[in-house]
């Protein structure tokens, strides 16, 4: 399997691994991808062993230069906010170097 997978194709996966309904699957993958969100913003730290972290880390103010648009070229602030990161594990960062190898 190589390129993207998409939510519904994920959605497929699971209800043949589960050998259930897409539905069941479809409402299963829901449930697991809302919590994580929600976690995410009551600002919970979400951690799956041997998959990785999910975290919300604050970005500090910069300045960058426009790449695109009505000020391209010009040096443009950005202010401070929030973002999401993943970092995966050792166990999946390991199976996906053996894959690729």
């Amino acid at each position: 399997m190589a390129g993207i997978i998409y939510k519904g194709q994920l959605i497929e996966l699971v209800a043949e691994s589960l050998e259930c309904s897409k539905t069941e699957a479809a409402t299963a993958v829901s449930a697991v991808l809302d919590n994580i969100g929600e976690a995410l913003r009551e600002n919970d730290r979400v951690t799956l062993r041997g998959f990785g972290t999910f975290e919300v880390r604050e970005t500090p103010a910069r300045k960058v230069r426009a790449i695109a648009g009505a000020n391209a070229g010009e040096i443009i602030e950005l202010p401070a906010g929030h973002r999401v990161a993943f970092v995966a594990s050792k166990t999946l960062t390991e199976s996906a170097r053996n894959g690729r190898a």
